[in-house]
């Protein structure tokens, strides 16, 4: 298992768990989180980032529908469901640089 396979794992575990120290563990003091409407940057941009994602996803159960890794690059192709009947998809890249996240993109939608 690669760096990036064993980082991207943990760092899906975190975000499934709201372990918002440990995501933010996951990051690059200089990252860039971007997302169609805004990038955020940091570890203070990072949590954010998160914070606002759980708010948009709150209910939702995600689960990983694809995932593509190479050696520096992750992409995800992700489903998530809600007790109401909603239906979110979703997509983000990750570029992972010694051991940390320095870029990620996400774009979803929540049907």
């Amino acid at each position: 298992m690669t760096t990036s396979h064993k980082l991207f794992q943990k760092h899906w575990d975190s975000v499934q768990s709201g372990d918002m120290d440990a995501i933010v563990g996951d990051y690059a003091e200089d990252a860039l989180l971007i997302r169609p409407d805004r990038t955020l940057s940091g570890h203070e941009g990072c949590r954010t980032f998160f914070h606002d994602l759980f708010q948009e996803l709150e209910g939702f159960s995600a689960q990983q529908h694809s995932v593509t890794i190479s050696e520096t690059t992750v992409l995800l192709e992700w489903r998530a469901s809600h007790a109401d009947g909603r239906q979110a998809i979703g997509v983000d890249t990750f570029i992972i640089e010694n051991g940390k996240i320095h870029i990620q993109t996400l774009a979803f939608e929540i049907q």
